[in-house]
């Protein structure tokens, strides 16, 4: 068994020479890793919409490397569209306002909507050609409370000020195979 450290635009391994791959890349605008990572880091893209671009590009890079027998582990958690400020969840990721606390919306969307990244990556991956095998829940028996406060109305119409967001303790893992 090895493990390899690379870009994973550019993973620096022979074609098909890898039995499986596990990995949990950064959540679209919720963090900013520390280092170097280039013009545009993978996580901080402008829109949903790149992201889910950037990352069908990876996952071939992944797709070329694996073995026809191989599987293809993806973990991914969801997040809220913001207007910019400190909102939005990481689904139990450490959080971090990303890109300085720059709107996570896609077109249409209002504020404090789930974005379905992981529902739009494994749709993305399956309209690429991978096999969509199962969509699993990694259930988190001890979730970090999400503490999202907004104004609903309540009570016969009395608008009130509070928290109205169940607390999400799961993610997706994604099993895709490159063929039957």
């Amino acid at each position: 068994m090895s493990l390899a450290q690379a870009n994973c635009f550019h993973i620096p391994l022979a074609d098909q020479s890898v039995h499986c791959v596990v990995t949990s890349p950064p959540y679209w605008g919720l963090r900013k890793y520390a280092g170097e990572q280039g013009q545009e880091p993978l996580g901080l893209e402008p829109t949903p919409e790149r992201y889910v671009e950037r990352t069908v590009q990876w996952a071939r890079e992944v797709r070329r490397v694996l073995r026809d027998d191989g599987v293809f582990w993806l973990n991914y958690g969801d997040c809220y569209s913001s207007q910019g400020k400190q909102g939005g969840s990481s689904g139990g990721k450490n959080y971090t306002s990303a890109a300085g606390g720059a709107p996570r919306r896609a077109r249409g969307e209002n504020s404090g909507s789930l974005m379905m990244i992981p529902h739009r990556i494994a749709l993305a991956l399956q309209q690429d050609g991978w096999i969509v095998r199962q969509d699993l829940i990694w259930s988190k028996p001890n979730p970090m409370p999400e503490s999202v406060s907004g104004w609903q109305f309540q009570n016969g119409g009395e608008l009130s000020r509070g928290s109205w967001r169940h607390t999400r303790s799961h993610e997706y893992v994604f099993m895709l195979v490159k063929g039957m």
